[in-house]
């Protein structure tokens, strides 16, 4: 599973959609958000530092998340979605909607092949 601490301080270094999944590739790892339903990220900067990855059931968001982004009130009674907030210390930011969440390990320095 997805911990916090695992992702305080990486870079994101890109985001991609292949098919129903939304990849957040960081430097050791792709967090693949799978059965992806909406998102909403700001800008992609030059750096996108990770401060926190918060992650939830629909139904245990908390009040500010959706006070900053209302359109999640309208997935609160689908209780099988899952959210993730990319709180970031500069650059991208903001909020997923999808099923399922995995995590695939990757190689530093390889080249990445998006499928």
């Amino acid at each position: 599973m997805l911990k916090n601490d695992t992702c305080h301080d990486m870079e994101i270094l890109g985001i991609y959609r292949n098919s129903k999944n939304l990849n957040i590739l960081l430097a050791d790892r792709i967090i693949v958000l799978e059965n992806i339903k909406h998102w909403e990220f700001s800008s992609f900067d030059n750096q996108n530092i990770v401060f926190s990855l918060n992650y939830f059931n629909i139904n245990k968001v908390p009040n500010f998340l959706i006070e900053n982004y209302p359109w999640l009130a309208n997935y609160k009674s689908l209780n099988t979605l899952k959210v993730i907030e990319i709180h970031s210390a500069v650059g991208l930011d903001g909020v997923a909607i999808f099923t399922d969440l995995k995590i695939q390990k990757r190689a530093k320095n390889k080249t990445l092949k998006i499928q």
